[in-house]
This record gives structure tokens, C-alpha cells and sequence, in this order.
């Protein structure tokens, strides 16, 4: 079965909430989701490697080449969801665990 939701985040660099932020939303009690993490080219590289770390095939990492800035980081996600409920998620957003319910 195809996911029916699409959490995204677009980012600049991250910290300090960006892992309650992912943690969270990775542990929604609905498992069935596409996260899409959008990094607007962060000087900070070591963002690239936190967020691979979570190691979870529900993450879809998309790296922009040069920074775009919010805006059209946002329409770039937006251009890639495929479902037809969408969450956004800021960086520093807290979620109960049953949102997408």
C-alpha cells in the first residue's frame, strides 16, 4: 500500500531542535509516511550526517546545490510530494504522536 502522507521540513543548518523535531515525527503511532528533509545547503555539513543517521527508509533527503533560500525551498518540496495529505513540519516543531490520525 502507497503512503496517503507526506511529512516535510525544509532546513538551514538545524540545531538545537532539529532532532526532537525528526525524532517525533519518526515516531508518529501511524507508521505509514513519507518524511521528505529538505537541507537548503547548510554550510554546517555535519547536518547531512545527522540526518542520515536516523537511518530510516521513510526519510527521503533531498540536498539543495546552492541555498535558495525558504521560499523557493518550499516550493521545491512542494513539487515533490505525491500524496494528498501533507504536514509540514519546522525544525522546531513539536507534534503529538497521533497527528496524522
Amino acid at each position: 500500500m502507497k503512503s496517503e502522507v507526506t511529512f516535510w521540513t525544509c532546513i538551514y543548518n538545524g540545531p538545537p531542535y532539529l532532532k526532537d523535531a525528526i525524532e517525533i515525527t519518526l515516531n508518529q503511532i501511524c507508521k505509514d509516511f513519507e518524511y521528505i528533509i529538505i537541507d537548503d545547503a547548510s554550510p554546517d555539513k555535519n547536518i547531512i550526517k545527522f540526518i542520515e543517521s536516523f537511518n530510516d527508509l521513510r526519510i527521503r533527503l533531498v540536498k539543495n546545490k546552492k541555498n535558495l533560500g525558504l521560499s523557493k525551498t518550499i516550493n521545491k518540496a512542494i513539487g515533490l510530494i505525491k500524496t494528498k495529505n501533507v504536514v509540514m513540519i519546522n525544525k522546531n516543531d513539536i507534534n503529538l504522536p497521533n497527528r496524522i490520525e
